[in-house]
Parts: C-alpha cells; sequence; structure tokens
C-alpha cells in the first residue's frame, strides 16, 4: 500500500480507528440524503440509481477526507491503470465460482432442488443485473478504498481486516439486515473482499468478487430488485427438521468460508512480515 498518511496516526491506532468510523459513518449519512434523489427515478430502475447515489455518495466521502489531507485520488488507487480491467475480470470468475460452489453444496446436501422460473427471460435477466456493478462498486469505494488503506498503514492487516468486517456488518444493520444475519453474511465476505484488495493492491479484483458473488445469488432471487433465473426449495413439503438442518448448513458454509479468510489472512500478515526481514518488503 502508498505511504499516505501522517506519521503520528502510526503511533495512535485508537485515532485512526476512530477515523475510519467518520468515513464509513458521513458515507453512510451521505448514502441517506443522496438517496432521496431516487423520488424522481421510475420504481423499476431503484437499483441502478441507488446504485449511481451510492457512487456519489462514496467519492463525495473520499474526495472530503483527501482535500483535508491535501491528496489525490490517485494516491489512495483510486485511478485507471492498464490491469484494472483484467484484474476486474479476474475477480469477477473468482466470485462467481466460490458463490456458485457454495449454493451447490447448499443443494446437495440439504436435498433441495433447483428448477428454472419460466417467467424470467434471460435477456431480462442481464439487464437488470447489470445494476450490481455500481451497487458493488460504490461498497468497495467506501470500504476497501480510503479507510481500508488508512487502517492497513497506521494499524496492520489484522485490524484492518476486523475493523472493516465489523463496519461492514453494521452497515448492513443500518439498511435493514437483521444483526446476526448480517455479521454471518456480509461481515464474513467483507474479509474475502479485503483479502483481494490486499493481494491485488486496489479495489479492482474486489469490485468484481463482490459483484461475481451477487450474481450468483442473482440468479437464484436473493437479489432486490433483480428477478432470478431460478428458484430453489425442497422438492415436496419440508419438515420443521429439514428446514433447521438446511440453515444450520448454510451457517457451516460460512463459517468455514470465516475459516477461510482467517487463514489466508494469517498466511499474508507472516508472508509480508517475512518479506521485511529479508529486506524485500
Amino acid at each position: 500500500m502508498i505511504e499516505l498518511y501522517r506519521p503520528e496516526w502510526k503511533q495512535n491506532k485508537t485515532k485512526t480507528i476512530l477515523y475510519a468510523v467518520g468515513f464509513v459513518c458521513l458515507f453512510t449519512l451521505l448514502l441517506v440524503l443522496f438517496s432521496q434523489l431516487k423520488a424522481i427515478v421510475p420504481p423499476a430502475l431503484e437499483r441502478y440509481a441507488h446504485g449511481v447515489v451510492g457512487m456519489l455518495a462514496a467519492f463525495t466521502t473520499t474526495w472530503l477526507f483527501l482535500r483535508y489531507e491535501g491528496k489525490t485520488f490517485r494516491q489512495i488507487g483510486l485511478n485507471w491503470e492498464a490491469g484494472t480491467i483484467k484484474r476486474f475480470l479476474a475477480g469477477t470468475v473468482a466470485g462467481c465460482i466460490i458463490s456458485a460452489a457454495m449454493v451447490f453444496l447448499q443443494v446437495v446436501f440439504s436435498g433441495l432442488k433447483i428448477e428454472p422460473v419460466d417467467s424470467t427471460a434471460i435477456p431480462v435477466f442481464i439487464l437488470w443485473s447489470f445494476a450490481l456493478l455500481p451497487l458493488a462498486f460504490m461498497e468497495e469505494i467506501a470500504f476497501r478504498g480510503y479507510p481500508f488503506i488508512k487502517l492497513t498503514e497506521a494499524c496492520g492487516i489484522r485490524i484492518t481486516q476486523l475493523t472493516i468486517a465489523i463496519l461492514f456488518g453494521l452497515y448492513h444493520v443500518t439498511n435493514g439486515w437483521p444483526v446476526w444475519l448480517a455479521f454471518l453474511g456480509p461481515a464474513i465476505w467483507s474479509l474475502a473482499f479485503g483479502l483481494a484488495s490486499l493481494l491485488s493492491q486496489g479495489i479492482a479484483a474486489p469490485t468484481g468478487l463482490h459483484v461475481g458473488v451477487n450474481y450468483v445469488l442473482a440468479l437464484i432471487g436473493s437479489q432486490k430488485g433483480i428477478p432470478a433465473l431460478w428458484t430453489i426449495d425442497f422438492p415436496g413439503n419440508a419438515s420443521e427438521e429439514m428446514l433447521a438442518a438446511n440453515e444450520r448448513f448454510g451457517y457451516t458454509i460460512q463459517l468455514v468460508l470465516l475459516a477461510i479468510c482467517i487463514l489466508v489472512t494469517e498466511w499474508l500478515i507472516r508472508s509480508r512480515y517475512k518479506a521485511i526481514k529479508m529486506g524485500n518488503p
């Protein structure tokens, strides 16, 4: 990551964390304010409109914080590069594979049945699914952009991953998610998006990963405002025991993802520490 921040911030981790929290709070506030603009957009375009106003809120928040420091977007990696599309596409493919594997395991081990939705045409799904790009991009700017870099520079990878995951979970709680679901879902995925950011040194790869994950979920009707191509359900009347077992298996998959993210994060920390000791940071 680019050395961007004042030396005293590295000596005060609490201050740095509060600074990142303030960034996310301002982004959320601006998102709420800018969302009033959606009233002039047809309801059918709400997902697109939310993504656009979200990007506006994220860029505005970033600009305000960078202006305070006298820095530029380029200094935190928010600029177009030759490899931007390549990293985005790689992240998208990875997100689709990971999410599809998780859905497949859920279907196979829980005895679920997946069926096509006759009322949804593929071109219609594609049209609405493009809204996933601005929706993912706005969150990656807000959470894996400025505050992520600031925390990484001042507090290290471990604290950064934990702090941003908590903030990402709480952000989803403010959007109406139950607390337990926000932390079993988005907060855990935040660790995966953070790893993509750390490994690729930017937000193109995590944005792609984010889009890929949500794209697969949209296919099965798990994304608001996007018509599904398939539905997943039990082939017959499911007992309460079957429903509970299916729910437990879903939690288990998420906890496995959490364990993998923690292990990879620790491996990355050790690798970078080893590189620094060898004089090759």
